[in-house]
């Protein structure tokens, strides 16, 4: 157990420390899809990604949480010159509902 412990300690570490990390995602997770999937993705510096949020049925997009373009709309762009966490926001769609009466026979 000891020298197992003991080779992964001595194991060298990687590090991209050339590149941007980009943490995406979404809540709910069940909420819609996001052109990238969730998770941490590297870029080169000062790269420009395009982010599309598209709602699944029954959800609606809200906004994006986070360094984009335009938080409100569901296809921004986000400029990677640092690190960003950048969240997709769904909700479940509102219904209106239709009072409907019912109707009586009278005879």
């Amino acid at each position: 157990m000891t020298v197992a412990v003991m080779l992964c300690l001595s194991a060298t570490a990687y590090c991209r420390t050339d590149a941007i990390a980009l943490l995406l995602q979404q809540t709910p997770v069940n909420g819609g899809t996001v052109n990238l999937k969730t998770g941490v993705h590297y870029f080169e510096p000062r790269t420009e990604i395009t982010l599309t949020a598209v709602a699944k049925p029954g959800y609606q997009f809200v906004c994006w949480l986070g360094d984009v373009g335009d938080t409100t709309s569901s296809n921004t762009y986000a400029y990677l010159d640092t690190p960003k966490i950048i969240i997709a926001v769904f909700e479940r769609a509102k219904y209106d509902f239709i009072a409907v009466a019912a109707e009586t026979s009278t005879g």
